[in-house]
């Protein structure tokens, strides 16, 4: 039996379109099987990027991203399932 997404971690990432990014919050057992199942997304942590302490991951966490950006690697739903083509190819080096 595989655990509730409740009860699994949950995950901050961030889609970088160039321009700005759009951040999730992703119940997964692992940062890595995001990035395996979605290499256009990129998983952050305290410190990584550099200018996420903290207070700043916290803030990303609690106040900038909407309930309906939360989703369960296992079963995505809304933007995540509609994002699924561009999200699971690597991201374009930078011309």
């Amino acid at each position: 039996m595989s655990p509730q997404p409740d009860a699994l971690p949950q995950h901050l990432a961030v889609y970088d379109y160039g321009m700005g990014g759009i951040w999730v919050l992703i119940a997964a057992q692992t940062p890595q099987a995001i990035t395996d199942r979605y290499p256009g997304l990129r998983v952050a942590t305290v410190g990584d990027p550099s200018w996420i302490t903290p207070e700043k991951y916290d803030e990303i966490v609690s106040q900038w991203i909407p309930p309906q950006m939360h989703f369960d690697l296992a079963h995505p739903t809304g933007w995540l399932l509609d994002s699924d083509a561009a999200l699971s190819k690597p991201p374009e080096p930078p011309s």
